[in-house]
């Protein structure tokens, strides 16, 4: 699938508010999680993010890449970052004070970037699987009896000290390498044992 995104050449949104955003936030696990969701940052961006020990240095890789897409992500950056801490009164004020900013559409150019089908759905239903797969080992399991994942890679995403969402995070992460069949044998296996709490 081919996807035509846009480019603002102009400078980004976010750079009035960089240094409160570094400083005054958690931007690497609600807000990660749903830039996903919405397609704003790849799942393999993720690894990147986490890689550094301290708050700050994930929060700045995270608004790097933001700052550096080919497309406009201060809106989308906006909303997620509202809806992720509503009742943090210092982020809710910094996001009062974003509202006001208008990121420039002027210099727009077209950028085509090849997505496959697979990639489209984890990343569209991202927040909603790392949230709500209550038994990362069992549907590793399953995709293990279907030759979708190997026993190696068992062993990473259900590696002991891990929180449920942290396994199934690592889980997302393996199936996006997958072909298309790895996401409809994830779909199955979550049929199968009705693993979702919210059903």
């Amino acid at each position: 699938m081919l996807l035509f995104i846009f480019s603002d050449q102009k400078q980004h949104g976010l750079s009035p508010y960089y240094d409160e955003l570094i400083n005054q936030t958690v931007l690497d696990k609600m807000v990660l999680d749903n830039l996903i969701s919405r397609c704003i940052l790849m799942i393999e961006d993720r690894e990147e993010i986490i890689k550094p020990t301290t708050q700050r240095e994930r929060n700045k890789v995270l608004l790097d890449i933001l700052t550096d897409r080919p497309y406009g992500t201060f809106q989308v950056f906006k909303d997620v970052l509202k809806e992720s801490d509503p009742h943090n009164s210092d982020v809710q004020e910094l996001i009062s004070r974003m509202q006001c900013t208008v990121n420039s559409d002027e210099n727009m150019s077209c950028h085509e970037i090849n997505v496959n089908d697979n990639a489209i759905r984890i990343q569209k239903n991202y927040t909603l699987l790392v949230n709500n797969i209550i038994s990362t080992t069992d549907v590793t399991d399953y995709l293990i009896e279907e030759d979708i994942m190997q026993h190696e890679e068992r062993e990473e995403v259900c590696a002991s000290g891990l929180t449920t969402n942290e396994s199934n995070r690592r889980l997302l992460d393996k199936l996006l390498y997958k072909d298309r069949n790895g996401y409809h044998q994830l779909l199955k296996a979550l049929r199968h044992a009705e693993y979702f709490t919210n059903r």
